[in-house]
């Protein structure tokens, strides 16, 4: 028995998923070039170096374009990478099943859009392997469960996968908000978009959004 809960915690250890606690600023100093491509190791130093000068967040990223960086506390940061793209992060406690101590993972929120916004989640390790096991809040079948259970949604009669769900982490607790929209026709160059105003607001309960 003693030597299932070694191997185990070795694992544990192994994925990044760890019990010592980290803060935000070193998991964005080590996030890998391929998972944002607008920001090198020496952009996130910058941005990092400026904020804590008080300073002006802002930088001109790989792509020549300009990124703020906006927020950044010890377990939630957010930047603007351009003026279509926002990265969110946050650090989360996760104990998943059989697990004897509290971790830390990654929550990142890539939204993207200007008239019309749809956002990406993914989960991660302090060490930034992707965890895929767990839930996706903007999976199509949690989105039809919000949309069916909602009369303002439901009255619409669209289909889930008609809306655009717009995802936004608190940078004070360990919830995240959806909201929705529609697109609704193409006025110049621009896809004029229906909002629902509905917000729904999923808990993070130590494994998944709910």
């Amino acid at each position: 028995m003693r030597y299932i809960v070694i191997v185990f915690c070795c694992v544990f250890w192994q994925l990044g998923v760890c019990a010592q606690n980290v803060e935000i600023r070193d998991v964005f100093k080590q996030m890998p070039d391929t998972i944002c491509r607008y920001l090198s190791t020496n952009n996130k130093l910058d941005l990092i170096d400026f904020l804590d000068s008080n300073m002006e967040a802002k930088i001109s990223n790989s792509f020549s374009g300009t990124t703020t960086l906006d927020v950044m506390t010890n377990d939630y940061l957010k930047a603007t990478l351009t003026p279509a793209s926002l990265l969110e992060m946050r650090l989360l406690p996760y104990k998943p099943a059989g697990a004897t101590v509290d971790g830390q993972i990654i929550c990142m929120v890539t939204t993207y859009g200007d008239s019309i916004k749809e956002s990406v989640v993914n989960f991660y390790t302090t060490g930034w392997k992707e965890i895929k096991r767990i839930k996706n809040p903007l999976s199509s079948d949690i989105i039809k469960q919000i949309v069916s259970s909602d009369s303002t949604l439901s009255s619409s009669g669209m289909g889930c996968a008609d809306y655009c769900a717009e995802a936004r982490l608190s940078s004070t607790d360990n919830t995240m908000t959806v909201s929705f929209a529609l697109p609704q026709y193409i006025e110049g160059d621009k896809i004029v978009t229906k909002h629902m105003n509905v917000l729904k607001t999923l808990k993070w309960d130590g494994t998944s959004f709910k």
